[in-house]
């Protein structure tokens, strides 16, 4: 017997230490270092909004290798990620597969100039920690049968929760 296909869109989080721990040094100052950068440029130029980081790529104002350095890091934090969130979810899903992981990092911030803690708050954004991802397979049957969406989503919020300091679903849907 076939089951439908299920996609779970989701945004796990890393903690500092899991990150710290599994990169090294390499990740711990990036998003407060990015962040003064941007803010610079933002002051400069009067925006009344904090860009996504492909705004600043070939701009000579902006650190070029500082910005490679961390776009380099966020792909090795969604490699990683990916791999883990696979392995967590394979007794959950056959024929599991990532379709997107990005950092939340390389997205437009939630973060307004003059906002309150604003650099701290943009600093957590340029963090490598949070992974936004897309994941399909079809649900394992179980004992008690075929799982359904619901069962799927709270199963892989658990299993991905031994491993990451926070998981949010953000959509899940059977096809």
């Amino acid at each position: 017997m076939t089951t439908a296909p299920v996609t779970v869109e989701l945004v796990v989080t890393l903690s500092d230490d899991a990150l710290e721990q599994q990169f090294g040094e390499l990740v711990s100052g990036i998003g407060a270092t990015l962040a003064e950068a941007v803010s610079i440029v933002v002051d400069q130029e009067k925006l009344g909004y904090f860009p996504a980081l492909t705004y600043f790529q070939d701009r000579d104002d902006f650190d070029q290798s500082m910005l490679a350095s961390a776009l380099h890091i966020y792909h090795m934090v969604c490699d990683s990620t990916r791999e883990l969130v696979r392995a967590q979810l394979r007794t959950l899903l056959k024929g599991i597969e990532v379709d997107q992981a990005q950092a939340l990092a390389e997205t437009l911030p939630r973060v307004r100039p003059g906002q309150i803690d604003a650099s701290y708050l943009l600093a957590r954004h340029y963090s490598p920690a949070a992974v936004r991802l897309r994941i399909s397979g079809e649900p394992r049957e179980t004992v008690s049968g075929i799982p359904g969406v619901d069962e799927v989503t709270d199963h892989t919020r658990s299993l991905l929760l031994q491993r990451f300091a926070r998981v949010d679903i953000a959509d899940a849907r059977s096809h």
